[in-house]
């Protein structure tokens, strides 16, 4: 029954309109990873896992400049296998956590022109490799 009930409150945060990012919170070993996991599974062909306790180094991604460009080589150079279609989900995620920050200030105003940015990026990169 909870493994329904989280696959459903999943399944209607993915349908939502001006989503923001989705925080899976509980107790250590209650099933959080599992059911992302087998969500994943089922609905999509990929899914990208930044584990910050197994992966120390990968918390230096955001950090520092975090203009578009300097995230996507930073995941570039970190992550050289990965797809360019990941590495721009993973500058959309961090755009979000970025969201999340400034919205406990109120200041939303960053975020906006950064999305703003990431989109024309996005567009000018899927007009070329489209």
């Amino acid at each position: 029954m909870l493994k329904r009930k989280a696959i459903a409150s999943i399944k209607n945060w993915v349908n939502t309109k001006n989503k923001k990012c989705l925080v899976v919170q509980g107790a250590r070993q209650t099933g959080k990873t599992y059911i992302i996991e087998r969500f994943a599974e089922d609905n999509y062909e990929e899914l990208l896992e930044i584990n910050f306790k197994q992966m120390v180094s990968a918390v230096d991604i955001f950090s520092g400049d975090l203009t578009v460009d300097n995230k996507l080589n930073k995941y570039r150079s970190r992550f050289p296998d990965f797809s360019p279609t990941r590495h721009w989900a993973m500058a959309a995620l961090e755009l979000a956590f970025e969201n999340i920050s400034m919205k406990d200030k109120n200041n939303t105003e960053p975020y906006q022109e950064k999305l703003k940015e990431l989109t024309k990026e996005i567009e000018q990169y899927l007009s070329k490799n489209g």
